[in-house]
């Protein structure tokens, strides 16, 4: 077995082989019709390990490059994904072979943190940390009834327009601690995915607040008539933003969607929210394997020299739950979290 990367003429083996491991049959349920920004066939921000039985391959893993921007800081990061193998070839090692290549490739290519969906006994002994979770809530028409929300329409989010982006931008900088953007990168960050961005317009008064800073603050940003705004690829909430209440949030992002569960990142995970819905549950684990410390550590403003001979434990658990979407202090009520996306 012959472990190295997938070359890019290799590309329609490749997806094959992952559209087969996944049992996607349906032609528009596959791989590059789910993330067409993603997978075509010359895209420089994925790489691709494989095992190779002869010329055919059995095994990949993918290694999708990104970088996370805090202020004038940029990280080299990836997202681990897609691992697959053909069923006829499982269980002789393959998986194990091709992660193996994948980490020692990402230490070659000098990024500093991975990150992955996936199960802690899995990916734990890679060296990947468990750093929090992803939640999955039930939204239907029956469950929007019970909801109260505030007088509100959805549009499609226009990007060509510089006020409306800014307004949204100040809605997403409410956040207690989050990457910092310019318009460009939150503009990315809303598309990323295959994701279709919604604006929340307001058509009364917002009902409830985001953190501790209120709408009020926000009089004078313009368009103070959007009151939230989300992202969304089928049921799944790829980015979300709001100073209006979670009802009206929820119910905005279930008219678009329809009825379905919809999967919120992980700082929406409060009792008081989960008391709203009729069923929710833990949809995935948030992994991370963190290559450089230092960088990451300068990266959130730490001091390496002083952090890491101390602290060592604490800061990676700390670390891994910003970088999770996963800490909630239920002591001040505030959500801490930096979260990644896709910024290409």
């Amino acid at each position: 077995m012959e472990i190295r990367r997938v070359r890019y003429d290799e590309y329609r083996m490749l997806i094959d082989v992952m559209n087969e491991s996944f049992g996607f049959t349906d032609e528009t349920a596959k791989f590059e019709h789910i993330l067409p920004k993603l997978y075509w066939q010359d895209n420089p921000s994925m790489v691709h390990i494989g095992a190779f039985d002869g010329d055919k391959l059995v095994s990949s893993v993918g290694i999708y490059l990104m970088e996370l921007v805090n202020g004038g800081e940029r990280l080299p990061v990836a997202c681990v994904g897609a691992v697959s193998t053909l069923p006829a070839y499982r269980g002789r090692g393959c998986f194990t072979a091709v992660l193996d290549r994948a980490l020692d490739e990402a230490r070659s290519m000098g990024l500093a943190l991975l990150f992955l969906g996936g199960d802690r006994l899995r990916y734990g002994r890679f060296g990947f940390e468990f750093g929090g979770r992803n939640l999955s809530v039930g939204i239907d028409s029956r469950t929007a009834s019970t909801l109260k929300p505030a007088p509100f329409e959805v549009i499609p989010y226009d990007e060509s327009d510089n006020a409306v982006t800014a307004r949204l931008l100040d809605i997403y900088n409410l956040e207690p601690m989050r990457i910092t953007r310019t318009a460009e990168e939150f503009g990315a960050v809303l598309r990323s995915w295959n994701s279709k961005a919604y604006c929340i317009v307001s058509r009364g008064t917002a009902a409830g607040r985001a953190s501790g800073t209120g709408v009020d603050q926000l009089s004078e940003a313009g368009r103070t008539d959007i009151v939230g705004y989300f992202s969304a690829t089928g049921g799944n909430v790829t980015e979300a933003g709001f100073v209006c209440d979670i009802d009206t949030l929820f119910c905005a992002a279930q008219s678009i969607c329809g009825n379905a569960h919809l999967t919120f990142p992980m700082r929406f995970y409060r009792p008081e929210i989960l008391a709203k819905v009729n069923s929710y549950s833990v949809s995935q684990n948030h992994m991370f394997n963190i290559l450089n410390e230092e960088a990451v550590i300068r990266f959130l403003g730490g001091d390496p020299a002083s952090i890491i001979p101390q602290l060592p434990g604490d800061w990676r658990t700390r670390t891994r739950q910003m970088l999770g979407d996963v800490a909630y202090d239920s002591v001040t009520g505030t959500n801490i979290f930096i979260s990644a996306a896709n910024s290409g």
